[in-house]
């Protein structure tokens, strides 16, 4: 994630992972819009887990519903595969630390979202 963070070249960095997809069209349309329109600095949205078979077939839906701190508190974060942030951002509060194995999402969210309280938008 470090090499995709560092080489690119937009204002937005999200990560769309090997078995991730976007469900509707108009998916980095409404990234950008909901940008534009809150003028924050992060967005992140519900997430979708869908039969690997059948694309069509929701297995779970996460809700994530709005943001606030106590949420982050007691152990929610968002889903890491829906967050969106300014690339500018990841230079600034620094990148994925690896040596979290399992963790790098968590530890990278904590710091962008409780340490430096990065102004982030919700996006349904």
């Amino acid at each position: 994630m470090k090499v995709s963070i560092i080489t690119a070249t937009g204002d937005i960095v999200g990560f769309l992972h090997s078995d991730d997809l976007f469900t509707y069209s108009d998916a980095v349309k409404d990234i950008v819009d909901t940008f534009n329109a809150n003028n924050c600095e992060a967005i992140y949205a519900d997430i979708e887990y869908v039969s690997k078979d059948n694309t069509n077939n929701i297995v779970r839906l996460w809700k994530s519903g709005d943001y606030s701190k106590q949420k982050l508190k007691n152990g929610w974060m968002p889903p890491h595969p829906t967050f969106y942030m300014k690339r500018k951002l990841y230079k600034k509060y620094g990148l994925f630390d690896l040596s979290f194995t399992i963790a790098a999402d968590y530890d990278s969210l904590l710091r962008y979202l409780w340490t430096n309280k990065v102004e982030m938008s919700y996006l349904p």
